[in-house]
């Protein structure tokens, strides 16, 4: 069964971006993954993380997606990144990278 958790996605310069997530157990989960191609400043205020298991999000990960008036990213692993851009990428572009969970209380 597919969970939910809400969160921010920002980027951290041209090539990087960092999604933080708030787990429904009060832990905070992070992707800090790498963006090619260099893609415009992603800021997403509201975006949503659904998994079916929690070992899919630990340790490294690639993914593939796109970027433009949305976000929408699917992980190897089987978890999905999505949101509203708060700016958004025209033209809509596809993208690829790869990063590594980290978990925090």
């Amino acid at each position: 069964m597919s969970q939910t958790a809400k969160g921010t996605v920002t980027s951290q310069g041209p090539n990087r971006f960092l999604a933080r997530f708030n787990m429904p157990n009060g832990q905070v989960r992070s992707f800090n993954a790498s963006v090619n191609p260099p893609t415009t400043t992603i800021v997403i205020n509201t975006a949503t993380l659904t998994w079916s298991d929690e070992d899919d999000l630990v340790g490294a990960d690639s993914y593939t997606g796109t970027v433009g008036t949305n976000l929408d990213i699917a992980l190897g692993k089987g978890p999905k990144i999505t949101g509203s851009l708060q700016q958004p990428v025209d033209p809509t572009t596809a993208i690829v990278g790869n990063g590594d969970w980290a978990m925090t209380m």
